[in-house]
């Protein structure tokens, strides 16, 4: 399997942004100022606050520009900060160049702008393929224009991501599933999937405080979640990320609702887990052993083996014994004879 790149992350908060997303507090996330200035400056501090961990030869190793919208600053500022992460590049410290951008300034004018740059990967801020969820979160951009985005991207070589959000104003199980739908027929080459949050310097922080905006429970982020994911790893889509990095500790005084959980990517899973489970499980009494890949032993336990109380609750059982088995694949789960993929809820 191919290793997943190491990212040297440097933000932009909001920098070439035409606006406001109504969801968007950046400076919150990135924990950078939002007036800090887009210069060689930050290439430098970025790769010197990674150059302690050492560089492994064979991991590829990315500089990513993240938090704002890369292909909407100036022409010039572009040109300028892709070329002094060439030199750095050039002298070993990196692979190639990723970046997220907003769909509407994916042009063929910009594309030719950065195709003498080692850029290998863009990553789209689609957040929702429903105009109307769009549009009530303020996003300037139509479904369509991403579809534009990411086939251009596609036929330009390069590697093109989606950055999707669920809870957003406006949104039903409709929009999702259409959602689901059209990014599984889009087929980008990986996805990350964030819950909304309502953080303090965002607008979506007044809608909240009105009442205007009621924020999904934890319980309901997972469910979305998962119900996309199953839909992309069926698909064969890589999901590399739910919720927010580990590493990002959101400050309790800016996040004023909204379902945080530091390890959101792994309740998703698990909520697979258990419905995988229960399937298989319905007609059982007394004791069942279930078979999940050693990979997936912690997530089909759940946390703090939430997964196997929620099972001898539900079922009235004795108990439910997890045991591994590397004869199965990372997504399935097997009980006796039966054997079922967790996707299976796409």
């Amino acid at each position: 399997m191919r290793q997943r790149p190491l990212i040297i992350p440097a933000f932009i908060p909001h920098h070439g942004c035409p606006h406001r997303c109504i969801f968007c507090d950046q400076t919150t996330i990135s924990q950078t100022p939002e007036n800090s200035i887009v210069s060689t400056e930050l290439i430098s501090q970025a790769f010197e606050a990674y150059q302690s961990r050492g560089r492994d030869p064979e991991r590829p190793t990315e500089l990513a520009f993240f938090g704002g919208n890369f292909l909407g600053l100036p022409p010039q500022k572009i040109v300028e900060i892709l070329t002094a992460a060439l030199q750095w590049i050039d002298q070993g410290y990196a692979d190639a160049i990723r970046f997220s951008t907003r769909p509407d300034t994916i042009d063929d004018p910009r594309l030719n702008l950065i195709a003498p740059f080692p850029v290998k990967t863009v990553e789209v801020g689609a957040q929702s393929m429903d105009d109307q969820a769009l549009k009530m979160a303020q996003r300037g951009h139509t479904a369509e224009e991403t579809i534009q985005a990411i086939e251009r991207l596609k036929q330009s070589g390069y590697q093109a991501g989606l950055q999707l959000m669920v809870g957003l104003p406006g949104e039903s199980e409709q929009t999702t599933e259409t959602t689901g739908k059209i990014v599984c027929w889009l087929s980008p080459d990986f996805v990350r999937i964030y819950p909304t949050l309502v953080l303090a310097g965002s607008p979506l922080a007044e809608a909240f405080r009105s009442g205007k905006y009621k924020p999904l429970t934890l319980e309901k982020a997972v469910e979305k979640s998962a119900y996309l994911a199953a839909r992309f790893l069926n698909k064969g889509l890589s999901v590399i990320r739910m919720g927010l990095p580990a590493d990002v500790a959101v400050d309790p005084k800016q996040l004023l609702a909204g379902p945080y959980h530091p390890a959101f990517g792994h309740l998703v899973y698990e909520r697979l887990y258990l419905e995988a489970a229960i399937r298989m499980i319905e007609k059982s009494r007394g004791g069942v052993v279930l078979h999940v890949h050693p990979k997936g032993l912690s997530t089909m336990r759940g946390l703090n083996n939430g997964n196997i109380t929620k099972l001898t609750r539900y079922f009235h059982l004795d108990k439910v014994k997890i045991l591994p088995d590397p004869a199965l694949n990372r997504y399935q789960i097997a009980m006796g004879e039966q054997c079922r993929s967790i996707l299976d809820a796409a």
